[in-house]
């Protein structure tokens, strides 16, 4: 039993370092997050612009939040449909036959 539990933890992990396939969820979710930062950062910046009216660099705040906010939407649906389809393939092959 010792065996096969010091298994399971090694799966994944070489030299202690993480799998690409472990990093894989991480780099996307961190991906995702820093879009929609920079969304809100640019819409902020339009705000602060708009305070002191300066309109030629409101459009652009407001265009570059526009950006950043369809790419984040771009990858959000990307992960939902890549994700479901790694369930989909999950449930046909079975937990035995499963791809990693």
């Amino acid at each position: 039993m010792a065996a096969t539990q010091s298994n399971r933890v090694l799966i994944g992990r070489q030299n202690g370092r993480r799998s690409p396939v472990e990093l894989e969820p991480l780099l996307q979710s961190t991906q995702l997050r820093a879009l929609e930062e920079s969304a809100s950062l640019y819409r902020k910046l339009a705000n602060q612009a708009r305070n002191v009216d300066l309109t030629s660099t409101i459009s652009r705040w407001e265009e570059h939040a526009t950006t950043a906010e369809m790419n984040a939407h771009t990858l959000r649906d990307f992960l939902v449909n890549v994700n479901a389809s790694r369930h989909e393939f999950d449930d046909m092959t079975g937990p035995d036959r499963a791809v990693p």
